[in-house]
């Protein structure tokens, strides 16, 4: 769970820096085709990038903020006892202790939003099974088109389109060419990658707020079908107005009214925009690049020591040079070197000719999650030198 939580982190700034540039640089423009492969290469690409196998030699920010919230988060795994007792002994008890308990919100909130998903989901199924298929001139066969005489807002959902008895009659060719332009282009299958997203990352604001930008792009796009059909943009701009006072039946559903009026208005009389606009996709590029380095990982090279013994066979060092005497040929492949609680460098050791050397232990734990006492360093490896009290 901890892994996760550390995860999902970066995953929440990948997806905060490419979509803040998105906002500013591509949501006004007029091609939604392209406005809606961003969106749908932003969902996809955030989660992947924290995954990259990148390592760099220095703590980049993030990697220095995390590290001070990773050992509270990786004390969720061990068990309650060692956990609160290494958080009471910490310098930050109380700020690892608030780290936990975030933590904890964090994972009750993604259950409860796939809870309230999976609900609307059955919800969904529900009004399927309880619908009558007709059918319509203008509606294809491999489109199933349901009518129910509860819905008051025509919506659709994979290929699936719902529509009321009062539509059927009045508005049924201009209602169905709207859905079907949501049926045709997949539209439902972006809301599910959305959903997903904000679900496991519902603390997250720019999450929801791509989900709008998305849901405004598929109502822009199906806007712009019905009016290449032949539909007047005075007569289309009246039904939308009237639908805009009904209620929509679920949310992760394509209807009509999705999406603010007004703002559908604005983009049905804006002027195309023009091609040069398409270069601002260039800003992909050089964010990706910050981004990875963002997500680049702080690993130690691994130091090889030997021990230096004198022609009595008594320690009186450490050196990674020359080879190692034949009666101890002891070497120690390891990330980080402690004397006694405290961390050294490698040169600190290697230097370090001392009697006051009394024994050394090598503690790594490469399948496991490592312990709070050694801030979970020993999954790649400690030598630690205990010193003459």
């Amino acid at each position: 769970m901890a892994t996760f939580i550390i995860y999902a982190i970066r995953w929440a700034v990948t997806l905060t820096l490419l979509y803040s540039l998105y906002r500013l640089l591509l949501q006004r423009e007029t091609f939604h085709r392209v406005n809606r492969s961003v969106l749908l290469a932003i969902l996809v690409v955030s989660p992947l990038l924290p995954l990259v196998p990148l390592h760099t030699d220095e703590p980049t920010a993030m990697d220095a903020v995390l590290t001070r919230i990773e050992e509270p988060l990786m004390s969720l795994s061990t068990d309650a006892n060692n956990a609160d007792a290494t958080l009471a002994t910490s310098e930050n008890a109380v700020s690892g202790l608030w780290v936990r308990y975030l933590a904890y919100i964090y994972i009750i909130g993604i259950a409860a939003a796939l809870a309230v998903y999976m609900f609307r989901l059955l919800t969904l199924m529900r009004v399927i099974r309880r619908s009558r298929r007709i059918s319509h001139p203008i509606v294809p066969k491999d489109v199933h088109l349901m009518l129910d005489m509860r819905i008051k807002q025509p919506s659709s959902w994979m290929h699936w389109i719902f529509i009321g008895p009062i539509d059927l009659m009045q508005n049924a060719e201009t209602v169905l060419r709207h859905e079907l332009a949501h049926v045709r282009m997949k539209h439902s299958w972006d809301v599910i990658l959305c959903d997903l997203t904000c679900h496991l990352l519902w603390c997250l604001p720019f999450a929801w707020m791509l989900r709008q930008d998305l849901v405004d792009v598929h109502e822009f796009q199906a806007d712009e079908a019905v009016l290449q059909s032949g539909v007047t943009l005075e007569d289309y701009e009246h039904l939308l107005v009237r639908k805009a006072v009904q209620t929509q039946i679920l949310p992760i559903m394509n209807t009509l009214r999705r999406g603010a009026v007004k703002k559908r208005f604005a983009m049905m009389y804006r002027g195309r925009s023009s091609r040069w606009s398409r270069l601002k996709l260039l800003y992909l590029l050089p964010v990706i690049g910050v981004a990875l380095a963002m997500n680049a990982k702080t690993v130690n090279e691994p130091v090889s020591l030997h021990v230096v013994t004198d022609d009595s066979g008594r320690i009186v060092g450490f050196s990674s040079e020359g080879e190692p005497s034949a009666d101890l040929p002891l070497e120690f492949p390891v990330g980080y070197i402690y004397i006694d609680d405290r961390e050294a460098t490698r040169e600190e050791a290697i230097n370090y000719k001392s009697l006051d050397i009394v024994s050394y232990e090598i503690i790594h734990q490469p399948d496991g999650e490592g312990t709070a006492k050694w801030s979970y360093k020993d999954k790649q490896g400690i030598l630690v030198f205990h010193l003459r009290r």
